[in-house]
């Protein structure tokens, strides 16, 4: 899958909510194991610079810098 633009995280459109939910998801499984004092090795968006997964956009890298932004700032509100 890859996007013309990366979602917004105010939109409505099913891919932003699907993401948006995936990422607190994310968030609140961290937030569940970093209370239990659990070390994680966590390694979201791997191999970002390749260009052969849908998250890493080298044609226009400012998508993919976005979508770090919002995951980013979803996990620090956790």
């Amino acid at each position: 899958m890859r996007w013309a633009r990366s979602p917004e995280p105010d939109s409505h459109a099913a891919v932003a909510v699907t993401v948006m939910d995936d990422l607190r998801q994310h968030a609140d499984y961290l937030g569940q194991f970093a209370k239990a004092r659990v070390p994680v090795l966590w390694r979201p968006l791997h191999e970002i610079e390749g260009g052969w997964f849908w998250w890493s956009d080298t044609k226009t890298p400012e998508n993919t810098a976005k979508l770090w932004r919002m995951m980013f700032d979803n996990h620090e509100g956790h």
